[in-house]
């Protein structure tokens, strides 16, 4: 790329959208957040310079900002490191990373301290049983070359004859730092599923389901999708299986793909189409992407919200703040879950004053390292 003289960056959209993915199926309601990053509506990712924040520690600094998050620094090299250790030290010349709704809002407010509120439970490890994906994908799509989810163990994935070429297999990158997942296949139309799965009834812990490229249209993918989900209900997986992710190709099948029954969509061109917007507009978010959504990376975590605060009583998000920061994350935002039957609403960039009352089954959006 050197006759571009760097300006012609190389956006590696289904690399997003494959993390996005596995993390999904861990995490409920990580695809809203994602697309509220990427996209233009919400809070976006901006850089500030710091005078003020010269000698004081990162974990200062993610209670200085009154209306915007600070996720990481921006060092006066330009190298970018999201969610360091929190008593790393700002130099002369650094930046924040922050997320904000606009960036005249990324104003420092001054160092404070926040008593955190107890929490009513403590971190408990990941699960480690296996998982499986039902994939309407092609086994060579790179959405289905590698995992960021630590705990999967063992991939299935399933394809239809007429779709795939025999000639290709499942590729899984090795890794140093944890164990990469087993992985096989098995070939037969979807419409046998249900026989599949008599023959083959482990545990699930996930399934992922992708849409056919290149040899249908969007709106027929999405189809064959929605048919794959209704006969995992038939066929009781849905009861079996912790999460069920599936990917939407287009947009406008959203509202009929919550019928079908899976807990999470992923609308893929829609994360590609927002994130090559936002690389247009500010091509220096291009490494904070990386590293957001790169297995080895930081990451977008959906936690529990008593992993953050005892009771729910309000509690200014200040202190949610706080109570992250002594775990290494920063609190971003909050998902709230509402009463049965209605969506869950999303909350992103919240100010540090406004009062927040969290319930059991409520989520606190963090960037943290990996699980």
């Amino acid at each position: 790329m050197k006759a571009s003289d760097g300006r012609v960056h190389i956006v590696r959209a289904s690399d997003v959208i494959a993390n996005a993915t596995a993390q999904a199926c861990r995490q409920a309601g990580l695809s809203e957040v994602c697309q509220e990053l990427l996209g233009f509506d919400g809070a976006a990712i901006f850089f500030q310079a710091a005078p003020q924040l010269e000698g004081a520690t990162f974990g200062d600094s993610v209670l200085a900002y009154e209306e915007s998050c600070v996720i990481g620094i921006r060092a006066a090299d330009g190298q970018t490191d999201l969610n360091p250790p929190m008593d790393t030290v700002f130099g002369p010349d650094d930046e924040v990373i922050a997320i904000s709704q606009d960036e005249d809002k990324v104003i420092f407010t001054g160092i404070r301290d926040e008593p955190r509120p107890r929490s009513r439970q403590n971190h408990t490890s990941p699960s480690t049983r296996s998982a499986s994906s039902w994939s309407a994908g092609t086994p060579s799509d790179p959405r289905c070359s590698q995992s960021s989810t630590p705990s999967c163990r063992a991939v299935r994935p399933r394809m239809s004859w007429s779709m795939t070429s025999s000639s290709r297999s499942v590729s899984w990158p090795s890794s140093s730092s944890r164990a990469s997942p087993r992985s096989s296949s098995v070939r037969g139309d979807m419409d046998q599923l249900s026989t599949l799965l008599e023959k083959d009834r482990p545990a699930y812990d996930h399934v992922i389901i992708l849409g056919y490229r290149n040899v249908m249209t969007p709106e027929e993918a999405d189809a064959r999708t929605f048919l794959t989900l209704l006969l995992l209900h038939e066929a009781r997986l849905d009861n079996r299986a912790g999460r069920i992710v599936a990917e939407v190709l287009d947009p406008r099948d959203v509202e009929l793909a919550h019928a079908t029954g899976a807990n999470d969509f992923i609308v893929s061109d829609g994360l590609s189409s927002s994130m090559i917007a936002q690389l247009t507009e500010n091509p220096e978010v291009d490494a904070v992407f990386a590293d957001l959504f790169d297995a080895a990376g930081s990451a977008i975590g959906v936690k529990p919200a008593h992993w953050y605060v005892r009771d729910e009583n309000p509690v200014p998000f200040a202190q949610i703040v706080a109570a992250a920061r002594a775990r290494g994350e920063v609190a971003v935002g909050y998902r709230s879950a509402g009463p049965t039957g209605t969506t869950a609403v999303l909350r992103m960039n919240p100010a540090k004053s406004e009062a927040i009352s969290l319930r059991s089954d409520d989520r606190v959006v963090v960037v943290g390292p990996p699980e």
